[in-house]
């Protein structure tokens, strides 16, 4: 459904850290996002569905590239050769405002990789230049394991110091349970 890709792009966007734990808070880079649909218009492109999803601006020091695909797409030799696009024209751009100094990092995420030894091979020298693949499942997995660390920190702390009131607090967490 059409409907459900800007609206997941918007909640990703506003929440990068599904993506990466790491990722507190991500900038839609509007500017970069403007350059790369310039470089690369609809009218040129062969697939229907090969426009950047979302850009976002991880650091000071990085910029990430995310191209979020349906959740039932597996990532193929095509998807993977459209990353690299868009990171290799970033990496032209290095040196140039937006971009600047920053690193250039790709993630594409999808439903899995796909099970073809040409994409496995692909990947595995993409991820030795920064470019990523993320499912779904690595994602809800991720968001777990960051929720736990969260859960685990508050209750040493809440030991540590003898807090009632924040073991209170702790014990009314009951984070639902996400299904598989």
């Amino acid at each position: 459904n059409a409907k459900e890709v800007p609206t997941l792009h918007d909640f990703l966007g506003d929440n990068p850290w599904l993506l990466d734990p790491h990722w507190d808070y991500l900038d839609d880079e509007m500017t970069f996002r403007q350059m790369l649909e310039e470089q690369f218009p609809d009218a040129d492109l062969d697939e229907p569905n090969r426009r950047i999803d979302f850009v976002c601006l991880g650091d000071i020091n990085t910029l990430k590239i995310v191209e979020i695909k349906r959740p039932d797409v597996s990532i193929g030799i095509n998807e993977l050769e459209q990353l690299k696009d868009y990171v290799d024209y970033a990496r032209d751009l290095h040196g140039n405002d937006p971009i600047g100094q920053r690193k250039v990092e790709g993630y594409v995420v999808g439903e899995k990789l796909a099970d073809s030894r040409k994409a496995q091979r692909e990947y595995t020298r993409m991820e030795s230049d920064d470019m990523y693949v993320r499912t779904y499942s690595d994602l809800r997995r991720m968001a777990r394991q960051s929720q736990k660390e969260f859960v685990d920190i508050l209750e040493r702390k809440a030991q540590r110091t003898g807090s009632e009131m924040l073991q209170s607090h702790i014990d009314d967490i009951d984070a639902p349970e996400i299904e598989e």
